[in-house]
Formats: C-alpha cells, structure tokens, sequence
C-alpha cells in the first residue's frame, strides 16, 4: 500500500490535501455493496423522519456525533506503538480503542492507512473470547426466534424447508442410524465428552426432576443433580450419592416405557427400559431406583425416595 502523504503523524488531515489515488479507490469501493429495495428506502425514510422529527432525540444525536469526531481525531499512537500492543501484547482493536480512549473506527482505519496486518477472526476469537450476559443471549434467543417464525409464515421458505427435510430423510438408512447410534454410545462412554455437552447445552433440571430435586433437599438427602460431572459406564444417572453408590432416575414413560401408548412410532432399546437401567447401574456399583414421571402425582412415590435414601 502506497504512504498516505495527506495525513499527519497523528492521522489528520493536512489542510490544502490533495485525495490520493488510494484514497479515491478505497472510497469507491466502501460505496459499492447491497442495493437496498425501494420499500427498504421508504421504510427508512419514514424511521428517519420520524426519528428526527423529536427534539430529544437530534439532541442526543448532535451530542455522540460531536463526541465521536472528537475521539476520532484523539488517537496519538504511532505505528510502532500500535504494532506492539496488537501483535505483541495480543491487544484487539477495540482495546486499543478504550485504551486511547477512542472510537473503534479510528483504530481500525489507522490499521487499514499504515497497512498493519490483522489477525483472522478465528485467532482473534481465541484470544479475546467474547463474553455474553444472561439479558444479551436471552435478547438474542428471542430474536432468533422471531426471526425463524417470521421466515416459518413464508410459504416459499417454508415449501423449500420441507424439500431439504424430505431429502435429508430419504438418505438415512438402518445402516446409518446404526453407525451414528454406536459413534455417540462411544462419546457418552467418556466422562470428558459428557462435562463438555452438559456445559455446552447448559443442562438444567426439567419440571419432573425439579419436583424430585426439591424433595430432597427438604429431607437433607446427600443426592446432587448431575450435571455430567458424573458418568457411570456411558450412563449420566439424574440424581447420584457417590458415597453410598446410590442412583436416582427420573424416567418419562414416552421415551423409556415400551408399554406406553403414543402417537408415534417408537423402538425403545432395553438399556432404556427400567429393567435396563437398573441391570446397569448394579453391574457397576450402583443401585438404584426409577420413579416414573406420572407418578409424581402419587403420595407413595415420595415415600419411595425417602425409604431408599436412608
């Protein structure tokens, strides 16, 4: 990249500059880009003039604009200085940003004017992880949601769904469910696996298992919730007392109960039965006892619990 003569030490402006063929050629492109629509444009229009149209709100506007030139012109590092604390100290823009206490833009055109380097987003994700509040990932979550319910309501996005559905279920056969039955038994099987997934999927206990969860605590039980920590032969048991070797699971009859009637077509394997489950358990150490999820109902399921906790 050509040196931009048109600026200072300080990356201002020399007055009577002349725009460097650079320049001009940056300027071009940063215009070329989407096309919005001309409803688009109506609808910003429309945001802007009402927008404008409270006095507050050109205020406030007048005010972060006049800030945001004065931060853009306050940056005093040299190249140098930039350099190092980017590449050396393993700074990212925005740091720079706040330690000179100026706006993001003024770091990052600095770097794009002296031709600095940058590092891919993948190492500096690693680096600088970012770290969302419970209120930013619930504002996301909501979003998405909106979002994908909106798309949902378009009969065109929602017709080529269903097509990329259909032809991912057509490719699945016995032989594969198989393979991917095995390949995830195997994953489950190491305790490392199943602390991550537990993490990542912020595992939580259910409504069932929270009514069981506070019953325990109320009689003092010595059970905690396993949130993964524990895996007992490929098996993540709900409720655990490692020191007595006892089990707790909380089963739902949908999925664990080859006798129960529902709407759709299933193939319960025996380790998910309560037969299976506590054939399991005992061959490792363990006992345990199942209580079904429609029996949370029933006085004597509670008894249950507590007998088997003494």
């Amino acid at each position: 990249m050509e040196k931009d003569n048109s600026r200072d030490e300080r990356g201002r402006f020399i007055k009577g500059h002349t725009a460097s063929e650079n320049n001009k050629l940056m300027s071009s492109l940063a215009n070329k880009g989407k096309k919005h629509s001309d409803s688009e444009i109506k609808k910003m229009k429309e945001g802007m003039k009402k927008f404008y149209s409270n006095e507050d709100n050109r205020k406030e506007f007048k005010k972060k604009h006049d800030e945001a030139q004065f931060k853009r012109r306050k940056i005093t590092a040299t190249r140098e200085e930039l350099v190092d604390l980017y590449w050396n100290k393993n700074l990212s823009l925005r740091q720079i940003a706040r330690l000179f206490n100026v706006k993001y833009n003024a770091v990052y055109d600095r770097f794009l004017r002296e031709n600095i380097p940058k590092r891919s987003s993948e190492d500096g994700s690693k680096l600088n992880p970012v770290h969302l509040s419970e209120e930013t990932k619930k504002i996301i979550s909501k979003s998405a949601r909106e979002h994908r319910k909106k798309d949902w309501e378009n009969p065109e996005y929602r017709k080529k769904m269903e097509e990329s559905l259909s032809e991912s279920r057509a490719k699945i056969t016995p032989e594969s469910l198989k393979k991917i039955s095995e390949s995830q038994s195997l994953n489950w099987k190491n305790p490392e696996f199943s602390k991550v997934m537990f993490k990542a999927l912020a595992i939580k206990p259910n409504r069932p298992e929270t009514i069981i969860l506070n019953f325990l605590i109320s009689i003092n039980a010595p059970f905690v919730y396993n949130r993964g920590e524990f895996n007992i032969g490929g098996k993540i048991p709900d409720f655990i007392d490692e020191k007595d070797k006892k089990i707790i699971e909380m089963h739902g009859r949908a999925f664990h109960d080859p006798n129960f009637k529902s709407s759709f077509s299933k193939n319960i394997p025996f380790h998910r039965t309560i037969e299976g489950t506590i054939e399991h358990y005992n061959k490792n150490g363990y006992s345990c006892l199942v209580i079904w999820d429609s029996d949370l109902s029933n006085e004597e399921t509670f008894s249950r619990i507590q007998q088997f906790c003494v």
